[in-house]
């Protein structure tokens, strides 16, 4: 198969190649997130052998020109947990925009143990110039969003007292503001958000001088442990459409 090589060693590893980056990709295991986060763990090397097979030949411009974009996260952007891939549909073309810059610039996706980022990060530097950009956000929010189903247990009341410093930035209802630079929170999945508040405090994401939010961010999240993180998801779980967060339980290990 062109682009893909698999050995009989424990490990699997697939090189996948954009421009001149080759990155090995290792099978990932569905698990739940805080021990996806704290682990190596394994990808899912299926589904990255089929994405560089389609970066291979999305050449045309057009509808199809980001289709490989669905192919980790869903066919309507919607997110794929079992690959650890977010939900893009229903994000602001500003966010999609700054997250791209992001992962271009190495702020996001260059961290060892951050394994979904560094599979985005050269897809985002294959975006090579100002329209291309421009397309490739403009694809995304093309995107009809779904809500996620909460998959987080916590205590939402703790969580709320949690969130009182995110209120600040992301708004009392976690509706996000982009003169902050703040996304929206209600409406992602839970466990990326779990994950994501789990590199911020584990050195994964906000360490570059130049990442003001990221920053910021690092510097809340520090203050968090495993049960804390759990329990302000879930409160975030519960501003969605007022529904209720599921009943309490210890958090995911």
């Amino acid at each position: 198969m062109s682009g893909a090589k698999t050995t009989s060693s424990p490990r699997r590893e697939v090189s996948r190649t954009l421009g001149r980056c080759t990155l090995p990709i290792e099978p990932r295991a569905s698990t739940p997130p805080l021990r996806a986060m704290r682990g190596r763990g394994a990808r899912a090397h299926g589904v990255i052998v089929a994405l560089s097979l389609t970066l291979a030949t999305a050449a045309a411009a057009g509808p199809d020109e980001f289709g490989y974009c669905t192919v980790c996260h869903g066919t309507n952007g919607n997110g794929n947990a079992a690959i650890h891939a977010p939900k893009l549909a229903g994000l602001p073309p500003w966010y999609v925009r700054a997250q791209l810059d992001a992962f271009r610039a190495g702020w996001r996706g260059t961290a060892a143990a951050d394994g979904p980022g560094r599979e985005m990060q050269p897809v985002a530097a294959a975006l090579a110039d100002e329209p291309t950009l421009a397309r490739a956000v403009a694809y995304v929010t093309t995107f009809a969003p779904r809500a996620p189903a909460p998959t987080v247990r916590g205590d939402t009341a703790r969580g709320a007292t949690l969130y009182a410093p995110c209120a600040a930035c992301h708004g009392a209802t976690g509706a996000g503001n982009e003169t902050l630079g703040a996304p929206a929170l209600v409406g992602q999945s839970d466990w990326y958000l779990v994950a994501q508040l789990v590199n911020y405090r584990d050195g994964r994401r906000g360490t570059y001088a130049d990442d003001a939010h990221g920053a910021a961010m690092r510097a809340l999240a520090l203050g968090l442990d495993d049960a804390a993180i759990v329990d302000l998801v879930a409160y975030v779980d519960s501003l969605a459409n007022g529904a209720a967060a599921p009943p309490a339980s210890p958090p995911a290990q």
